[in-house]
């Protein structure tokens, strides 16, 4: 089955404010050899991220979730009317095994989802509080030689200090695997975090 994580970046095309810093507002990091790392406040943009978007997240995979065990309810259906016709095939059994044993899987998915979204919403903690930053950027490397590279543009998801580790563990576990890229670069480059998320 064709494994689908409704991820953060969703939830970041929804249409959130995003803001560049203005000039001067400048962060350079230098490495223990003294090369050095440059970002621009002008080429930093940002997108803040809410407790609605999560639960708005975990929505769209209960939907899908429901999606997916109606069309395996349906081939589970088609492919038992087959097996009725034939019993002997191989293949039919193998097939209406296959999606028995699919629906066995997406059934305690989706219940964990659904309660997953009940205890977040009758939580009333961190309700109007940014949860987490996403931070774009443009680095220019700078060498010992003062010899300078602009890098490709990055991204990087920065958790809001003041969210408890349930929520934290909420956003990794309903990201998909790039974005949990994104979040360990965002525990990595703290320095972009601490100078750009303004929780």
């Amino acid at each position: 089955m064709k494994r689908l994580l409704l991820p953060l970046l969703a939830a970041l095309a929804l249409p959130t404010a995003v803001s560049a810093l203005p000039f001067g507002n400048d962060l350079e990091i230098k490495n223990n050899v003294g090369e050095k790392t440059l970002i621009k406040g002008k080429t930093v943009s940002i997108k803040n991220l809410y407790k609605k978007d999560l639960i708005n997240i975990i929505d769209k995979q209960i939907k899908y979730g429901k999606e997916m065990k109606s069309i395996t309810e349906g081939e589970i259906d088609t492919w038992k009317k087959r097996y009725l016709d034939d019993p002997e095939d191989s293949f039919i059994k193998d097939t209406l095994s296959f999606y028995e044993d699919r629906l066995i899987r997406i059934t305690p998915r989706l219940s964990s989802k659904s309660s997953l979204k009940s205890r977040i919403v009758e939580d009333k903690s961190f309700e109007n509080i940014i949860h987490v930053t996403s931070v774009t950027f443009t680095p220019i490397y700078i060498d010992l030689n003062n010899k300078k590279e602009v890098g490709n543009e990055e991204t990087i998801i920065c958790f809001n200090s003041k969210l408890n580790n349930s929520y934290k563990r909420y956003w990794k576990n309903e990201s998909s695997k790039s974005e949990k890229e994104l979040i360990k670069k965002g525990l990595l480059m703290d320095k972009v975090c601490k100078k750009f998320a303004k929780f």
